[in-house]
């Protein structure tokens, strides 16, 4: 099975955990599912200030927690500005695409439970066979998030986000097939 994690936040600055707390529960989910052996792919997340983005710090933290599980992380992608869920799929896919690992098996995603679905989405319409979402929720929350993430910390904002960020993902699907004919850019073939 290949394991799939979505970027989930960092922490603001001043803490030592950079990890937010919604990030961490969906890496120990993978934690917990994985077997030994099993692929986990980190999917290219944003730096939010600080000095790595979100995927390379789960990196760190997934080594840790799991040693015997096939860690992968795209690194920086800081030159494309913002990432969202759509991109994570788009890069994801590209930087599969130019080291031979596309098309994927079978996946099983994990992301915050209120970004189940467009997660899934996403990584479907990118061309993904996902097998099913695991979707979680912190403990606790302590409030930590970076600020451009923290409608996490309310419920009832973060279902509104999740409905307007999927319309949006709408428009842009549309808004490729109006400028190439495509729905989805073509896949890089650069190394």
């Amino acid at each position: 099975m290949i394991h799939i994690v979505i970027p989930e936040g960092l922490n603001r600055l001043c803490y030592e955990v950079p990890l937010s707390d919604y990030y961490e529960a969906c890496l120990r989910r993978v934690g917990e599912l994985a077997a030994g052996g099993e692929t986990v792919y980190l999917a290219p997340g944003n730096p939010f200030g600080h000095a790595a983005p979100e995927d390379e710090i789960a990196a760190g933290f997934i080594n840790e927690l799991r040693p015997d599980l096939i860690t992968h992380h795209v690194g920086d992608q800081r030159g494309r500005g913002y990432l969202d869920t759509l991109d994570n799929a788009v890069c994801l896919r590209d930087w599969a695409r130019r080291r031979g690992c596309w098309p994927m098996g079978e996946c099983r995603l994990y992301c915050q439970r209120y970004h189940a679905l467009r997660t899934r989405l996403c990584f479907r319409i990118a061309g993904y066979r996902v097998r099913g979402v695991v979707a979680s929720a912190p403990a606790k929350r302590s409030g930590r998030i970076v600020p451009r993430l923290k409608y996490y910390d309310y419920p009832a904002a973060n279902v509104v986000y999740e409905a307007l960020a999927i319309g949006y993902t709408l428009l842009r699907l549309a808004g490729n097939i109006v400028r190439t004919g495509s729905l989805l850019p073509a896949l890089e073939v650069t190394s």
